[in-house]
């Protein structure tokens, strides 16, 4: 009878594990959804702003190198921010 009790109580602490892992994978599938989501946003927004750029002719300009600077650096924090989330994946 006891090992019947202990191997119960093994039980019973085994399905809290995988209910709290299931808890947790639930979570996690969440949390990526949702930087998914938000590396789909910034990308667009990378894209739009590519596209605006080739638009107005920045590469090919009378620009000044510190104004392509700006952008590299504005386009590089972008890159970064992607990057994070990419790595919170």
């Amino acid at each position: 009878m006891h090992e019947l009790e202990l191997l119960q109580q093994k039980l019973d602490q085994l399905l809290k594990r995988f209910a709290s892992a299931l808890a947790d994978k639930e979570r996690l599938e969440k949390t990526i959804a949702q930087q998914l989501l938000t590396i789909e946003q910034q990308q667009e927004r990378i894209d739009n702003q590519e596209e605006e750029l080739r638009a107005r002719g920045v590469a090919d300009s009378a620009y000044t190198d510190r104004d392509r600077e700006k952008l590299k650096k504005h386009l590089d924090k972008v890159i970064q921010a992607i990057e994070k989330n990419i790595e919170l994946l």
